[in-house]
């Protein structure tokens, strides 16, 4: 009885640790998504002529894998078009816009000159939690 008591108390340990590290982990995304955002919410990327604004900060740190060293944070970056456009694209700008903010990705750009952008970039956790993140936006 005492090994199943035993037992019981390590699994509810793990529990407890697995939500912490959960908890520590979606804190580091929500600092660097607010970061980010504020850093970079006035930044305007020039592509092809049309100018593009910031529309949303993605993170992702994954606390899951026991081979990752836990270094790095990915900061995705979604800029939307603001030149004027075609009234097809315009609509389907607005249609992407909207599915970004619902279900938190951006779908493939097909056009010859895109009217959406995502750059990816991965930022150490200490600049992070020191809120030093420096991007290239280009």
């Amino acid at each position: 009885m005492e090994l199943k008591e035993f037992l019981i108390e390590a699994i509810k340990e793990r529990f407890k640790a697995d939500a912490t590290v959960r908890a520590i982990g979606k804190k580091i995304r929500e600092i660097a998504e607010e970061k980010t955002l504020e850093k970079y919410k006035s930044e305007i990327l020039i592509n092809d002529e049309m100018e593009f604004e910031l529309g949303g900060v993605r993170t992702q740190f994954d606390t899951d894998d026991l081979d990752n060293e836990l270094d790095d944070v990915r900061i995705r970056l979604a800029f939307f078009c603001k030149s004027k456009l075609p009234k097809n694209k315009r609509e389907h700008l607005e249609k992407v816009k909207e599915n970004y903010k619902k279900e938190y990705w951006l779908e493939y750009n097909n056009y010859k000159i895109p009217i959406w952008k995502e750059l990816d970039y991965y930022v150490k956790v200490e600049d992070v939690l020191s809120g030093n993140i420096n991007l290239l936006i280009d």
